[in-house]
């Protein structure tokens, strides 16, 4: 079983509109009104993927499972949880049952909100209006506490998405992080400012934030006390021999500390059939930070692969197992124990960007119940990333462009071959201390 919860979740309404104009009168091309919330996208897509092949559903799943045959994926029972309250919320349960998505959601006294984005088709642009959400009373928090806790005995997984609705303390998901952690599930963290940095010592297995929320979070952190920067060696338990590591989520990995091996070129061609694409060895680019914007703080912008390098080292040295960072068309950045990966997905035209980080996180989950090595979750990541950027709404993918994409995700193995440990800011990292060694093998 894979949870997902979404403190937040919403009605979510999507106009098209061939192009919006400001102060005036636009008329709508075509709309949709589902359930939503980033948890309940995750939900959504690890419905459509864990029911291929299952027509009977009536879900649209893609004929095959994801994980391929006799993989987790196929018959993953998911579950959503979350506050539902008023008639907003009545819509949303009902949309949720007839998606099939099985739920457990705590009633509350507030209005479920409504998100609204405005699809631009001619200009390539979402714009969103996003309410705030209902006030959360400590009783309707601690029974979604409850309820978590009656099913995670149960999970294999469990995914915390999305922003905290008024009424919850910021370190509500470091507490349901701990409560998962505590029951030996691990926990797929999507969120970002006060709430990301306070879950962060609450030890996620993966932590998602895109390149703004990294750099959001670190700038947050100037005004505490520096973190001390972690090792980055072998030393510090990643090795680097020629074996493939335990997998993402296996118990051997998990102990923090312990030595786990990366997977090497050679190591990744043996995934013949599981992962399309190709692996390459490659360094963190040598030279100024392109782009670095010291801002107010003094604290460089994460512009360009060293820069967010440094931003998910850092978020390893607080507390996370492993950091996916999701920078747009630039793809996914990985720094894991097994090692730091890059993920670059095939070009894809302008669509609507809203639910492309909940399908990495979707990937990512599924990964993990599924056993999966890093370059294989990466691939699948960035695939169905970049089939959720060409759907109209948030939540969805269509199986082809899916499948195409899975055979053109290029990913790279970076090599960092030592980080300035005399100043802790991650934004001081010196990209000459990084070396470039290619060496390009054949994942087929």
């Amino acid at each position: 079983m894979i949870l997902t919860v979404t403190l937040n979740p919403a009605l979510d309404v999507t106009y098209d509109v061939d192009a919006l104009v400001v102060d005036a009168t636009n008329r709508v091309a075509g709309m949709s009104v589902q359930a939503g919330g980033k948890g309940v996208n995750v939900a959504r897509l690890l419905r459509l993927l864990g029911t291929a092949g299952d027509t009977s559903s009536g879900s649209g799943g893609f004929g095959r499972p994801f994980g391929r045959p006799g993989e987790a994926a196929r018959g993953t029972e998911i579950v959503a949880l979350g506050f539902a309250g008023g008639v907003t919320g009545g819509e949303l349960l009902a949309d949720l049952d007839r998606a099939g998505i099985g739920h457990a959601f705590v009633a509350c006294a507030g209005e479920t909100r409504r998100t609204v984005a405005v699809v631009d088709g001619g200009a390539g642009t979402v714009t969103m209006l996003n309410e705030p959400g209902p006030v959360v009373t400590p009783g309707e928090w601690e029974a979604l506490r409850d309820r978590l806790e009656g099913l995670l005995p149960e999970a294999s997984a469990v995914v915390l998405s999305g922003s905290l609705p008024p009424g919850l303390p910021p370190d509500a998901y470091a507490t349901l992080v701990r409560l998962a952690t505590g029951h030996g599930v691990p926990a797929v963290l999507d969120t970002s400012g006060t709430a990301l940095r306070l879950a962060l010592r609450a030890g996620p297995e993966i932590v998602k934030p895109n390149a703004a929320e990294l750099a959001g979070a670190l700038s947050a952190s100037v005004a505490g006390p520096a973190p001390p920067w972690p090792a980055t060696g072998p030393e510090a338990g990643r090795a680097t021999g020629p074996e493939a590591g335990p997998g993402m989520g296996s118990a051997a990995g998990r102990a923090r500390g312990s030595a786990s091996s990366s997977v090497s070129g050679s190591a990744a061609a043996s995934l013949a059939g599981s992962v399309a694409g190709s692996v390459t060895e490659h360094a963190a680019p040598a030279g100024r930070l392109p782009g670095a914007d010291p801002g107010p703080s003094g604290l460089a912008g994460l512009a360009g692969l060293a820069g967010l390098a440094g931003g998910a080292a850092w978020m390893r040295g607080e507390g996370a197992r492993a950091v996916v960072v999701s920078d747009g068309p630039r793809g996914l950045y990985a720094d894991t124990p097994d090692g730091r990966w890059r993920a670059v997905p095939p070009e894809v035209p302008g669509g609507n960007p809203t639910g492309a980080g909940d399908a990495v996180v979707a990937a990512l989950a599924l990964g993990l119940v599924s056993g999966w090595d890093w370059p294989r979750a990466l691939v699948e990541a960035a695939a169905l990333s970049a089939a959720a950027v060409g759907h109209p709404v948030a939540g969805r993918v269509d199986p082809e462009p899916y499948l195409g994409h899975v055979d053109r995700v290029h990913v790279d193995r970076v090599h960092l071959d030592r980080v300035h440990l005399d100043r802790v800011r991650p934004d001081r990292v010196r990209p000459e201390d990084a070396h470039e060694e290619s060496e390009g093998t054949s994942c087929r």
